[in-house]
């Protein structure tokens, strides 16, 4: 009878060290893989954010060129003003210089010269004038240039903030999507190896049964 106890306990505790050694072979390790993921309404506020950022840097950039295209308007107009003028000028000194050449009365031509002075002073005058108002128009045209320049690149960096961020959404889902995939795989392989683990320890149970039984 003694015998047969020792048996039975030595059964059992070959039995419980199998359980125990065989476990991880069959069930695995079932701890829950971890994927630190943000919340989407993190990535809204993200791109939100950038939204509003290069919104308000365009509407800027755009409300400044409006500025300058009402400077290059005003010019433009004084330009069509001055060149009026300026081929006033020139048909005055023109007639000037015809009177000049044929007149014969020293009075008229003394007075004749004094005019003439006069249209060549008001004639250098609007010609500064001109070259003034063309180097603003310049000058205009140039800035209008580098604000067209600085809203492309404006929009080239909210296209790659953008398409960085919604890289990330991706990425992130992937990485769900893989975790998933494992997790699945993991249960089954967890089932299979309860099964499988819950034969074994029958067939030794029924082993230990009949042992007890002879």
């Amino acid at each position: 009878m003694k015998k047969i106890i020792v048996e039975l306990f030595v059964i059992s505790l070959i039995a419980v060290m199998a359980y125990y050694f065989l476990k991880p072979l069959f069930i695995g390790n079932s701890q829950k893989l971890s994927v630190r993921v943000e919340e989407p309404i993190v990535f809204l506020d993200k791109i939100h954010e950038s939204e509003k950022y290069f919104i308000g840097k365009i509407d800027s950039l755009k409300r400044v060129n409006a500025d300058l295209n009402q400077n290059i308007i005003k010019t433009r107009s004084s330009l069509t003003a001055v060149k009026v003028e300026n081929a006033s000028l020139r048909q005055s000194i023109d007639d000037l210089l015809s009177v000049h050449y044929t007149e014969t009365d020293t009075s008229a031509i003394i007075s004749n010269c004094d005019s003439l002075a006069v249209a060549f002073v008001n004639f250098k005058a609007i010609d500064q004038l001109k070259d003034s108002l063309y180097d603003s128009m310049v000058i205009d045209l140039q800035s209008q240039v580098s604000i067209k320049d600085s809203m492309i690149s404006l929009q080239k960096d909210e296209c790659d903030t953008l398409r960085n961020n919604l890289t990330s959404i991706a990425y992130q889902h992937q990485q769900l999507l893989t975790e998933n995939t494992q997790q699945r795989e993991m249960i089954k392989k967890h089932r299979k190896g309860k099964r499988l683990l819950g034969g074994i320890l029958a067939v030794i149970t029924g082993v230990l049964v009949v042992v007890a039984i002879h």
